[in-house]
């Protein structure tokens, strides 16, 4: 009877077998909440940020996209690209995107999926792979089974998506080769981008679509402001609603934020709001005559100068944000305050159109306002209180997630930038794992933003310990790249400040990245460098991790015994340190080891050690790893109601934590035991539901699961 064996270490990103898709249930701006498959139907994925609330024009580009709705009602409409002339900022494709899609939604029943690629935004834009892994997240897939190169994760993404209805919203991409893996191959899902960029590639390649937007045109602009604040109003004075519509530069950004100075002050008119723009253009000294458009500035630093002290600091604060979008408690990290004031005044950033809600809690600034914003701060503030801010974000990062990291692995010690009295913050605390991972996946990009900035700007020991915060989400999620990448940043910044314990620490981790990734002489380097810089500093907890590492390289090409004795030696090392967790990995990988050489007897004693650490440390995921271990050695033994036992616990933990994969794993090997014990029925109802689980996450167990049940 061949046995499916879970492992803890050396996840294997190959894809193969039948694809079918399972989705998310919920919705989730900026990150993505995974629930366990067969829980929700494609129906259920719904992921647009919020519609633009008045929106008005445009009526042209929106009854081309309807035409191209109508045009091919039956097999769908394939690509289009929404473009600005000249790359413009602000002229409203997010905004045209969002209404029209939040328009034909119900036309696509099988969901819709958003993405900002953050082309032109704070940090750097995503990459191709990271927008293909956000979407097949989105779309159910287990971290572990999302490919680690690009070529076969498109590929799964575009089988996923066969023969589905799903609308895609591609926001701010900068270029044909960042969207282009994220395109459905199916005819029936339609795709709309955003970009400065015309896309020309696109065009020529894929036949997409063209719907170009200009500036508003002088009518367009007068009739913008009619209908958002009073077409009497605009009427009576269009000599002053002209003057307005030029110093906005026809902009509908600009337009709607002088729009709300009418409505707000119903008896100011137009012409002496005409004036004041005019005098803020003199007072910034700007160099374009009267009869010229304005630079836009000119209406952002007019109703920046307009705000309350606290709420402009607050929004020029935001401007040194890190990521693309923000929820309250890191805005009031930034500005040191405590998270009520700082919501309300979000509020008040938001009415005067500084500002956009995306979602409950989460807003963003448009990319024009964020870099007026951090201009105002260069302006406005010091640069030691610049430096202070950013500080105290990146340490509520830092702070946030070591909370949510011990969340689900409890092992987590930070000794570096946990404490600064001067500049103290709240960071969240979460009530359990799954709300700490929901938190991670909206935080995902925002984190590696807020880490290349500590590194960037000198915040080396916040850049240094940040890897060891964030990994354990990573590896969860099997986020390899960022895995990979985040130990290197963290690396560069050890070394940079001199630190033999967080040096030695991400090297340990980047060997865990390379040995995960299977680049095992790379994994071996770390971790033999990290081993001797341990062993000199006299960091015991340290040593025994890259002393593990080292065993795991040689397991994974058949050393077994050589793996074993480096796995004992790291006991021992890791046991005199007091790190639970290590001791408890140790174990189970010398029952991984004892098992592999048929020796179940020690295998089965490895395995319960290792299942007792993990349960007095409440490390609930480990024990059903340790679980699956021991009830694999139990059947290997012949113990086969001992087996049982193990793997319907197991079970029950996998499907705890929503991790489909691990529970049709566990599936397969209680249906081995079951037929093992003559329950022949039995073990075919564990495989038949086995066979589910693992078809709609396109496991390679699948032709296992059919082999079982004699359908290959």
């Amino acid at each position: 009877m061949k046995m499916v064996e879970q492992r803890p270490e050396g996840t294997s990103n190959a894809v193969s077998g039948p694809v079918a898709a399972v989705v998310q249930a919920g919705t989730v701006h900026g990150g993505v909440t995974v629930h366990r498959s067969g829980d929700a139907g494609p129906a259920s994925l719904r992921q647009l940020p919020m519609a633009p609330a008045k929106f008005v024009n445009r009526e042209a580009q929106l009854a081309s996209l309807d035409a191209l709705m109508a045009g091919r009602p039956a097999e769908g409409v394939g690509t289009v690209v929404l473009t600005a002339v000249a790359g413009a900022p602000g002229i409203g494709k997010t905004s045209l995107a969002l209404h029209w899609a939040h328009r034909v939604r119900d036309r696509f029943p099988d969901g819709d999926l958003y993405l900002n690629l953050r082309g032109y935004g704070a940090g750097p834009p995503l990459t191709a792979l990271q927008g293909v892994e956000f979407f097949l997240h989105a779309l159910g897939v287990p971290a572990e089974r999302v490919p680690a190169d690009l070529e076969s994760a498109a590929a799964l993404y575009r089988s996923l998506l066969d023969g589905k209805r799903v609308l895609i919203l591609i926001d701010n991409a900068v270029s044909a080769a960042q969207a282009r893996p994220l395109l459905p191959a199916s005819p029936t899902c339609m795709t709309v981008i955003t970009s400065r960029s015309r896309l020309s590639s696109l065009i020529a390649v894929e036949g997409a679509e063209p719907v170009v937007l200009d500036v508003l045109t002088p009518a367009e602009s007068l009739e913008m402001l009619r209908r958002l604040v009073d077409a009497r109003r605009v009427d009576a004075e269009p000599e002053a609603a002209g003057r307005i519509a030029r110093w906005c530069s026809h902009l509908p950004l600009a337009l709607r934020i002088v729009a709300e100075r009418l409505i707000e002050q119903e008896y100011l008119s137009l012409a002496d709001l005409a004036d004041e723009l005019a005098d803020e253009y003199r007072r910034l000294d700007a160099l374009a005559s009267d009869d010229e458009p304005a630079d836009v500035r000119t209406v952002f630093s007019w109703s920046y100068h307009r705000l309350p002290p606290d709420a402009a600091r607050l929004f020029r604060l935001l401007g040194l944000h890190a990521g693309a979008d923000f929820g309250t408690a890191v805005a009031a990290a930034l500005t040191g305050s405590d998270p009520t004031p700082v919501r309300r005044l979000l509020g008040l950033l938001t009415t005067a159109n500084l500002l956009q809600q995306t979602a409950t809690d989460r807003w963003r600034l448009h990319d024009l306002l964020r870099t007026y914003a951090a201009d105002r701060a260069v302006v406005d503030e010091t640069g030691a209180e610049r430096r202070r801010a950013v500080r105290r974000s990146l340490r509520w990062y830092l702070l946030s997630s070591a909370n949510a990291r011990r969340a689900f692995l409890p092992d987590l010690v930070l000794d570096v930038a946990a404490a600064d009295p001067a500049d103290e913050v709240t960071p969240l605390v979460f009530a359990d794992a799954d709300a700490a991972l929901r938190w991670f996946e909206a935080e995902r990009f925002n984190l590696l933003d807020a880490l290349d900035q500590a590194s960037a700007l000198g915040h080396h020991d916040i850049a240094a310990t940040m890897p060891k915060a964030m990994a354990g989400f990573f590896e969860v999620r099997a986020h390899w790249s960022d895995y990979r990448n985040v130990y290197a940043t963290g690396l560069r910044s050890a070394k940079e400040i001199g630190s033999a314990p967080w040096t030695v620490a991400n090297l340990v981790g980047l060997g865990d990245a390379h040995h995960i990734l299977g680049e095992s002489d790379q994994a071996l380097a770390h971790y033999r460098e990290a081993a001797a810089l341990a062993g000199r500093i006299g960091n015991s907890r340290a040593e025994g991790f890259a002393m593990r590492g080292i065993g795991l390289v040689q397991e994974k090409v058949g050393r077994f015994e050589v793996a074993a004795e480096h796995y004992r030696r790291a006991l021992v090392t890791l046991r005199r340190a007091g790190a639970r967790r290590g001791e408890g990995m140790c174990l189970l990988s010398l029952g991984d080891c004892h098992r592999a050489m048929a020796r179940f007897g020690e295998a089965i004693d490895y395995g319960r050690q290792a299942s007792a650490v993990f349960r007095e440390t409440e490390d609930r995921l480990s024990v059903g790893l340790a679980l699956n271990s021991l009830g694999l050695s139990h059947l290997g033994a012949g113990e086969y109601p001992q087996a049982l036992a193990c793997h319907r616990e197991a079970l029950s933990v996998f499907r705890r934590f929503d991790h489909p994969h691990k529970e049709g794993l566990s599936l397969l090997n209680l249906g081995d035991v079951l037929a093992a014990l003559g329950d022949a029925a039995d073990a075919r109802r564990q495989w038949s539901e086995a066979l589910v689980v693992l078809e709609r996450v396109g496991a390679p167990e699948v032709e296992v699961a059919r082999a079982r049940l004699g359908t290959s």
